[in-house]
């Protein structure tokens, strides 16, 4: 019956987590990018960068993921590994997933209107000092509107309201200002208004 088979799936799920929680780092290392592309490899991954006893070992790991970024931005499970990196990182550990976004043309605004792209943007907006992200925001303030009324990017365009620059938060004030109804207008935008 369904509740029979919902159990036998939770005790796997709970055996599977436990196994997972027991590997370390030493069973990423030199394969982080290819376990980083699947739901039970990027798990690992997550793990081993939350269970590093370092910094130095977590840059190791996040190392591999370097000439990456934009493949993992784009992945339904890479994606994820790339967040935690940003969240276990020293800030300047993460400075190579802005540098490979800023290097492709309007890397920041694909970034942001990506159903994935757009939480590893947050998640960088969110744990990086605004001076190191400034670079990244004043890419996405060049297409607010665009980015403002898309679906995902919308959201990021709330966190740098929330955690950005004074100067970046008064530029999409005024930007807003000056266009009210094209923010008003659009669902995603107003979302932005708040």
């Amino acid at each position: 019956d369904r509740e029979s088979c919902q159990a036998v799936l939770m005790k796997a799920r709970e055996e599977s987590a436990k196994q997972l929680g027991e590997l370390g780092e030493s069973s990423v290392l030199g394969r982080v990018w290819q376990l980083s592309r699947d739901a039970t490899g990027c798990r690992l991954v997550q793990s081993a960068l939350d269970k590093a006893e370092s910094d130095e070992a977590r840059s190791e790991l996040s190392a591999e993921l370097q000439g990456h970024v934009w493949e993992a931005l784009h992945c339904p499970h890479a994606n994820h590994v790339l967040q935690k990196a940003v969240v276990v990182l020293r800030p300047e550990g993460t400075d190579f997933i802005i540098h490979e976004m800023l290097q492709r043309a309007n890397g920041p605004v694909l970034a942001s209107r990506h159903k994935y792209g757009c939480r590893v943007v947050q998640r960088l907006i969110e744990y990086c000092p605004p001076d190191q992200t400034s670079e990244l925001v004043d890419s996405l303030l060049k297409d607010l509107l665009l980015v403002s009324r898309h679906p995902y990017g919308n959201y990021v365009i709330q966190k740098v309201l929330q955690h950005g620059k004074e100067e970046h938060k008064q530029q999409i004030l005024a930007s807003i200002r000056n266009d009210v109804p094209g923010f008003a207008s659009d669902a995603n935008a107003a979302a932005v208004l708040g």
